[in-house]
């Protein structure tokens, strides 16, 4: 389920559209992919808290 979206979240992404616009597009695209980055490591992290959850107290190692 999709997280709501807070009053800071909305601010904090209002700050990060107006540094976009002082980058180049090179910036801009390596700041994208940065972003990206973060974001799949994220999911990736959660996954795995998932999986250690799941297998806690049952003498599994991942």
């Amino acid at each position: 389920m999709p997280k709501e979206l807070t009053i800071k979240d909305i601010k904090d992404a209002k700050k990060i559209a107006k540094l976009f616009e002082k980058l180049t597009e090179a910036e801009k695209e390596i700041a994208s992919t940065y972003i990206s980055a973060l974001s799949d490591k994220e999911a990736a992290d959660s996954k795995l808290m998932k999986i250690d959850a799941g297998t806690a107290g049952r003498g599994i190692d991942i």
